[in-house]
């Protein structure tokens, strides 16, 4: 395909380097004809492979339908329901359920119920925020102070001489 790209550009390089004498003109017919069928010859190719392609996108389309009733079945086999329906995974509020309520000291509630709607007031913390913090941060302390305030401190304190 690229042998028939290259060919294309040397024709269209000579349409344009075309000094119009009239003992050429037979020649230049000759380069459109040739130039114009090598244009329709790239596009066939272009357009067998663009096939080719949609057969095998057609195929992997139908692998994934299979395997999407094959697991389908097994679910129904086991008894366990469709994936997404009914498991919790999803849910932010998975740790909620074994949490003891901080102010009671009893087991809290649920926030949520089944149906993902909140059962009672709840405050949000910046739990999850100081965490996503604290996983960027240096894993040694830094300096809190420069080194003119630690002498100007150690000064006041009389431990410079």
């Amino acid at each position: 395909m690229r042998a028939m790209q290259q060919s294309i550009a040397e024709l269209e390089a000579k349409l344009s380097g075309n000094d119009a004498t009239e003992g050429d003109d037979d020649d230049m017919e000759e380069v459109e004809r040739e130039h114009a069928v090598k244009l329709i010859e790239l596009k066939v190719y272009q357009v067998i492979d663009d096939i080719d392609m949609l057969h095998s996108e057609i195929e992997m389309a139908k692998q994934m339908e299979a395997m999407k009733l094959k697991n389908a079945d097994q679910d129904k086999r086991e008894g366990s329901a469709p994936r997404g329906d009914k498991e919790p995974d999803w849910r932010l509020d998975s740790q909620s359920y074994s949490q003891i309520d901080p102010r009671t000291g009893k087991a809290a509630h649920p926030i949520l119920n089944s149906s993902g709607q909140p059962m009672r007031p709840f405050i949000l913390t910046n739990d999850r925020q100081r965490i996503k913090d604290s996983v960027f941060r240096p894993d040694w302390a830094l300096p809190t102070m420069t080194v003119d305030e630690y002498l100007q401190q150690e000064q006041e304190r009389g431990n410079i001489i």
